[in-house]
């Protein structure tokens, strides 16, 4: 494994979505197929949404991040 670049080295361990990796958060709506073999994941504000802005995903995939850490 070769040396991580110096921006990774400087990284915190934990770092913070929005301040340290300039993530824009947005709330999620999940709904569930009729047959609860897929879930549908899209953003909740109807102004975020547009035609790419979804996700299909086995149920098994969705996590509470706030739970993970």
């Amino acid at each position: 494994m070769g040396r991580l670049p110096h921006a990774w080295r400087r990284a915190p361990r934990d770092p913070d979505p929005v301040a340290d990796l300039g993530y824009d958060l947005v709330d999620l709506d999940v709904v569930s197929a009729a047959d609860d073999a897929a879930l549908v994941v899209l953003p909740a504000d109807e102004d975020h949404l547009r035609g790419d802005a979804f996700a299909v995903v086995d149920p098994a995939a969705v996590c509470d991040l706030t739970a993970m850490r």
